[in-house]
C-alpha cells in the first residue's frame, strides 16, 4: 500500500549555499543603508545643535544690547528737565473771545432779531424770524440774491422807541454798511448753495473710512455689516474689519491670493462664513473668511467670468461669462446643475468688408447676473441690452426683454431688485443700469414701468437698501453716489466724492443691530481707494 504523504523537497548543498549567500548580501545592503542614514542623522543633529547655539548667542547679545539701550534711554530721560504744568487760561480766554465773536456775527447776519419795538406782537414775530433764520441751509428759501440788500438796508417803519436798542448799533454806526455787505454776501452764498443742491450740505451720509493700499479696484461686497471685501486688478481680495479700521486705513485684516489676473466679482454668504470669487482666469474660487487659502476652485467657463451671485436659501451659485453662458452650481456638491446659452449676435451686413458669417451665431457676452432672494429664479443681463429671466430649477428661460433696447452700443451693465418682504409693496421690480446712463425699471412680465437719466456716462453699479427694500444707490461716470426711489425724477440724496476716479462698484448694507449706524454704503474706484459712508440712526 503506497503512502499518501507528499514527497519532501530535496535540499542540495549548492542550493543551500546560494540561499545563504543571497540572504547575506541583502543583510549587508540593509546594514550599509542604515549606516548611511545614521551618519546623515548625526550630521543633521550636529548642524541643528550648532544653529541653536548660534541663535542663543545672538539672542543673548541682543538682550544685552537692549538692556544697554534702555539704561541709556533712562539716563537721557533723567537729564531732561520736567516741563511746568500747562497753563490753559489763554485757551479759555480765546474760547470766550470766540464765543463773543460768534454772537457778533450772528447779530450781523440776523439784525431783525433785535427787539426794536415794545409791542408784544412785534417781539413774537422777531422771535419766529430768528428761529427760522437759524435752521439748516437746506431750509433756506430760494430767494433771488439781488433782493437781499433791500431786506438788509430797508428802513424801519416803526417810530423811534423809548428804549434804545442794544449797544452794537450805538457803538459802531460807521461800520454798519460794511457789515451789512458782509451779511449780504454770506446769505447770498447760502442761497446759492441751496439752489445748486450742494450734496455735502444735504447728505446725511458721512465718510467714515478710506481704505487704501489697493491696486485699481473692480468691486466691493459686504461680507457682513462690519466686514468689507474688495477685489482688484492684481488678483488680490482683501477683507477689511470696519470695527477696527481707522478713518484712513491702509492695512487690511486679511489678504486672499489665488487668482491670476483681474478679480471681477466677489459675493459673500454671511450665514455660512464663506465667500466666492471669480475673474478673468475662468475659475470660481471658494473661500472661508478665517482662512487665507482657498478651499477649492471650479474651472467654470471657457472665457473670463464677469459676474457671480449666491442664494443662501437655495444653496445655489450662479456664474456668467463673456462666452455668453450662465451656469448654475450646487454649493453642497459643487456640481453644475444647468448651463444656459445667451443670445447670439446679429449677422454682419452684406455691404461690409467682412464676410456675412463673421459675427453670425457668435455668443453675446453676459454682463451681470442677479438671483432672487429665495433662489428660485435668476436674471441675466447681456451686452446687447437683452435681459433673460430664468427658472433655476429647470434652467429654462421664462421671459425675455429684448425688443426696446436691442443695441450693441447700449448694453446692460448692472441689475438689482426692489420690493418684496421688507418693502411697502410685495411686488418685485427689476432695475437695470445701461451704458447710456439710464436706469430702467421693469415688472416681472418685462414691461417698462419707469426710467430716469441717472448718470452722464454708463451706470456702473446699483445696490438696494436691505432695510427698506425700496431705496437704492447708483454710481456711474458722474462723481459721487446717488440714492433713488422708483418713480422719482431726481435723486433723493447725493453723496459727494472728492476723488476724480470713476466709481466701479457700490454696495449697501444695514447697520449692525444695536449699533449707532443705520447703514453703510461702500464704493470702490480705479484710484485703488474703497470709501465707506455711514448714516446715523
Amino acid at each position: 500500500m503506497a503512502s499518501s504523504t507528499p514527497p519532501m523537497g530535496e535540499y542540495t548543498l549548492p542550493g543551500v549555499m546560494k540561499y545563504l549567500q543571497r540572504e547575506w548580501q541583502r543583510n549587508e545592503k540593509d546594514r550599509i543603508q542604515w549606516e548611511l542614514e545614521r551618519a546623515e542623522m548625526k550630521a543633521r543633529i550636529a548642524r541643528l545643535e550648532g544653529e541653536n547655539k548660534s541663535l542663543k548667542a545672538h539672542n543673548s547679545s541682543q538682550e544685552k544690547e537692549i538692556k544697554m539701550l534702555m539704561e541709556a534711554l533712562k539716563s537721557e530721560d533723567a537729564k531732561v528737565p520736567k516741563l511746568p504744568p500747562l497753563d490753559t487760561s489763554p485757551l479759555v480766554e480765546g474760547q470766550q473771545y470766540l464765543s463773543k465773536c460768534l454772537e457778533e456775527v450772528s447779530y450781523l447776519l440776523h439784525p431783525d432779531v433785535v427787539d426794536v419795538d415794545v409791542d408784544a406782537k412785534d417781539r413774537e414775530a422777531a422771535a419766529r424770524e430768528a428761529v427760522r433764520d437759524t435752521r439748516d441751509i437746506r431750509e433756506v428759501p430760494r430767494v433771488p440774491v439781488q433782493e437781499q440788500p433791500q431786506q438788509l438796508t430797508q428802513p424801519t417803519t416803526h417810530s423811534q422807541p423809548q428804549t434804545q436798542p442794544t449797544t452794537h448799533s450805538q457803538s459802531q454806526p460807521q461800520t454798519q454798511p460794511t457789515t451789512q455787505t458782509q451779511a449780504q454776501s454770506v446769505q447770498a452764498q447760502a442761497v446759492s448753495q441751496a439752489q445748486n443742491g450742494d450734496a455735502s450740505a444735504t447728505s446725511s451720509w458721512k465718510l467714515q473710512h478710506e481704505l487704501t493700499g489697493n491696486n485699481a479696484l473692480n468691486m466691493s461686497s459686504f461680507e457682513s455689516s462690519t466686514a468689507l471685501l474688495t477685489a482688484s486688478e492684481d488678483g488680490l481680495i482683501k477683507r477689511w474689519s470696519l470695527e477696527k479700521a481707522k478713518k484712513h486705513e491702509s492695512k487690511s485684516h486679511s489678504t486672499y491670493t489665488g487668482h491670476v489676473g483681474t478679480v471681477t466679482s466677489v459675493v459673500a454668504s454671511e450665514s455660512s462664513g464663506m465667500f466666492y470669487s471669480a475673474g478673468v482666469d475662468k475659475k470660481v474660487r471658494f473661500w472661508q473668511s478665517d482662512l487665507v487659502t482657498e478651499l477649492f476652485h471650479i474651472n467654470a467657463h471657457k472665457e473670463g467670468i464677469v459676474a457671480l451671485d449666491v442664494s443662501e436659501d437655495n444653496f445655489v451659485l450662479v456664474s456668467s461669462s463673456t462666452d455668453g453662458t450662465t451656469k448654475i452650481w450646487s454649493i453642497k456638491t459643487n456640481d453644475m446643475l444647468h448651463s444656459i446659452e445667451g443670445p447670439k449676435r446679429a449677422t454682419q451686413d452684406e455691404n461690409s468688408d467682412l464676410s456675412e458669417d463673421t459675427f453670425a451665431n457668435k455668443p453675446v457676452s453676459a454682463s451681470s447676473v442677479l438671483l432672487y432672494k429665495d433662489g428660485t429664479k435668476l436674471v441675466v443681463g447681456y451686452e446687447n441690452a437683452h435681459i433673460y429671466l430664468i427658472d433655476v430649477g429647470s434652467g429654462l428661460v421664462t421671459h425675455k426683454i429684448e425688443d426696446a433696447y436691442n443695441s450693441e452700443d447700449n448694453g446692460v451693465t448692472c441689475l438689482a431688485m426692489v420690493g418684496g418682504a421688507h418693502a411697502s409693496t410685495q411686488e418685485l421690480t427689476l432695475l437695470a443700469g445701461f451704458r447710456d446712463g439710464v436706469i430702467r425699471a421693469f415688472d416681472l412680465a418685462g414691461r417698462l414701468v419707469w426710467q430716469v437719466d441717472a448718470h452722464k456716462g454708463a451706470v456702473s453699479s446699483i445696490s438696494v437698501d436691505p432695510a427698506s427694500g425700496e431705496m437704492f444707490a447708483s454710481v456711474g461716470a458722474s462723481l459721487g453716489v446717488k440714492i433713488w426711489t422708483v418713480g422719482a425724477t431726481e435723486p433723493v440724496e447725493q453723496i459727494a466724492c472728492n476723488s476724480p476716479a470713476t466709481a466701479s462698484s457700490v454696495t449697501w448694507t444695514a447697520g449692525k443691530e444695536g449699533s449707532i449706524w443705520k447703514g453703510h454704503i461702500a464704493t470702490c474706484a480705479s484710484d485703488g481707494v474703497a470709501r465707506v459712508y455711514s448714516c446715523l440712526r
